[in-house]
């Protein structure tokens, strides 16, 4: 059984050797997880510090922090949002939880790992009310997913003319 938990400190050695496992060369090492920028979200937002686990092995982790977004200028960079991977610019205030990293060991891929972070992620969305749409929240509370923003759905200027696309999937 996959167990979602928030990642801390003592869990640095396995998110490290998760970090080769999931990026291995030519992927540089340089760019994997470094201590600092694990106990930044582990002391800053631990609600986004997220990691997999079954039986007591780190097989999966997600980070993710809230900024304050602008979908009328959404165009940025990872070492913008993420600030390098410090995440130093979370704003607890902010309008928008901001996936930085997802990874999932080799061989637990396509056994629904990633599928449970995301579900973690999206109730840390809830939980922070980071999604507050007279629309898309009831959706979302139903049991919706979101599949797709439709750009130039419809003159609004408050959703800048765009839409969401959501799917319900019974289980």
């Amino acid at each position: 059984m996959i167990t979602i938990r928030p990642y801390n400190l003592a869990d640095f050695d396995a998110l490290i050797a998760l970090q080769r496992a999931c990026f291995p060369p030519p992927f540089l090492s340089d760019l994997w997880w470094n201590a600092a920028q694990i106990a930044n979200p582990v002391h800053g937002f631990p609600a986004g510090a997220l990691c997999a686990c079954v039986d007591g092995e780190l097989i999966g982790s997600a980070t993710a922090h809230i900024l304050r977004f602008d979908p009328t200028h959404p165009d940025h960079t990872w070492d913008q949002a993420a600030d390098r991977g410090y995440l130093g610019n979370h704003d607890p205030h902010g309008n928008t939880l901001y996936g930085v990293d997802i990874a999932v060991h080799p061989a637990w891929r396509g056994r629904g790992v990633a599928r449970e972070l995301y579900q973690a992620r999206y109730a840390v969305v809830r939980a922070q009310g980071l999604i507050r749409d007279p629309v898309i929240t009831p959706q979302l509370r139903a049991g919706l997913q979101p599949v797709h923003l439709v750009h130039g759905y419809l003159r609004d200027e408050e959703a800048a003319d765009c839409a969401l696309l959501m799917e319900w999937k019974p289980r």
